[in-house]
């Protein structure tokens, strides 16, 4: 079914109630043929149980519809054939056919442009038979103009159907491209408001956690002049160290900001070729290697010496923020082990440590996007947040993942997959 314009119940329960009137009205005001009041009743008896489907059942409108149709197309087929014999046939068939030409065009192109078509050929087929079987003289000599008239009317109502049709077809069509623009609006919205995120979030971390760094370098600056002007050396080396440690988080953090950044603006992309993953994991290690070495805790690589299918720079920064991560959560004379395995199409790196673990209901906001929460390291070493969200965006780019295994007290291990191959886009 379609074209349908009568949708409203209600109004489908008044084209039944008016289809009983009608009936109603032929049996009283109308002399006809036994046959055809009997047939009347019977179309009052099929309407009143179609109405009273529609007002319990409520199926779709359409169903109703056609019900109320079906009986009317059955009562003006063969009522004709039941009045044939009677002396005002012709005035009965004229009076029969207005009905039809009236009524049933309306239903049909209410439910269905084909409804229509076909009641009308079932008509011209009836008047055909008619004339042929009644040899009523009035019918014969007012064929011509019947046909003719039926030919313009049925002209008319395909061009009010065809003119419905079309303004159907642009009322669909610009509410479709109301609804597409609502959609292209709606998402330009939310990225809007994703960039204000990461505007705020930016803004949120230049203004606090770089201002630790900065005052400290500062500080520790100031203190080495002092120590200096008074010729003493005994601190200078201490003060050294620790600026050089500020400088390398706050170096990290930089490049985890403008990752991330990148990221939440659509400009990060991953560009996979082969690399040597010892290559990566020994150039991560050196980098914090003062950090491993303050804390005394030992790195082992196991099978580390393959080659992976990953982005240069988004493999230097998931190793960098995983190791990073396993160095400050783990005490002091702790281990790491690096590993990696063969699963199936992918390769599995693991990053595990002997650290103080996560508790299970923090696990699942670990890769959350939008909860940045930092937790200080066992030497009170800071972090933003953004790292492991970072790593879990840039693994998902090469079409892999990352998850986690861990327990208070016991250690953490981060496993992260990366496809062997690269996947058709």
């Amino acid at each position: 079914m379609e074209n349908l314009f009568l949708k409203d119940p209600r109004i489908v329960s008044v084209i039944g109630i008016v289809g009983l009137v009608g009936y109603a009205t032929d049996i009283l005001l109308f002399p006809t043929a036994y046959e055809v009041t009997l047939l009347n009743y019977s179309c009052i008896v099929l309407t009143t149980l179609a109405l009273v489907y529609h007002l319990l059942a409520k199926p779709k409108a359409e169903i109703a519809l056609s019900l109320f149709a079906l009986t009317l197309l059955i009562n003006l087929i063969v009522a004709p054939f039941l009045q044939i014999n009677e002396p005002d046939f012709s005035s009965f068939y004229m009076r029969n056919s207005l009905v039809y030409w009236v009524i049933m065009p309306l239903l049909g192109l209410t439910i269905h442009k084909r409804m229509f078509l076909f009641s009308t050929l079932i008509y011209l087929i009836q008047f055909g038979i008619i004339l042929y079987i009644s040899n009523d003289q009035f019918l014969s000599n007012s064929s011509g103009t019947i046909v003719m008239v039926l030919i313009g009317y049925i002209y008319v109502i395909l061009y009010l159907l065809k003119t419905l049709e079309d303004s159907t077809e642009k009322t669909d069509s610009l509410i479709l491209n109301l609804k597409i623009k609502n959609t292209e609006l709606n998402n330009k919205q939310e990225e809007l408001q994703s960039l204000v995120k990461t505007k705020d979030k930016l803004f949120s971390i230049l203004a606090h956690d770089l201002q630790s760094p900065f005052m400290g370098i500062t500080g520790l600056s100031q203190m080495i002049k002092n120590s200096a002007s008074k010729g003493s050396t005994e601190n200078v080396v201490e003060f050294s160290d620790m600026i050089t440690e500020t400088a390398i988080q706050t170096s990290t953090l930089f490049s985890n900001l403008l990752d991330w950044a990148a990221s939440q603006t659509g400009e990060l992309e991953m560009k996979p070729e082969e690399n040597n993953l010892d290559h990566f994991v020994n150039e991560t290690i050196a980098l914090l290697q003062e950090h491993q070495q303050k804390k005394h805790i030992t790195v082992e690589k196991v099978d580390t010496d393959i080659t992976i299918l990953a982005d240069p720079n988004g493999l230097k920064t998931i190793l960098r923020n995983l190791l990073s991560n396993a160095l400050k959560f783990t005490p002091s004379n702790g281990s790491i082990k690096i590993s990696t395995k063969k699963v199936k199409e992918n390769t599995v790196i693991s990053i595990s440590d002997t650290g103080v673990g996560i508790e299970k209901h923090k696990i699942p906001k670990l890769f959350k996007m939008g909860s940045y929460v930092s937790t200080r390291g066992t030497l009170e070493e800071k972090g933003t947040g953004l790292g492991l969200s970072l790593c879990k965006e840039m693994i998902e780019r090469h079409n892999g993942k990352i998850w986690v295994e861990s327990e208070p007290d016991k250690g953490t291990t981060f496993h992260f997959s990366i496809p062997n191959q690269k996947k058709a886009s």
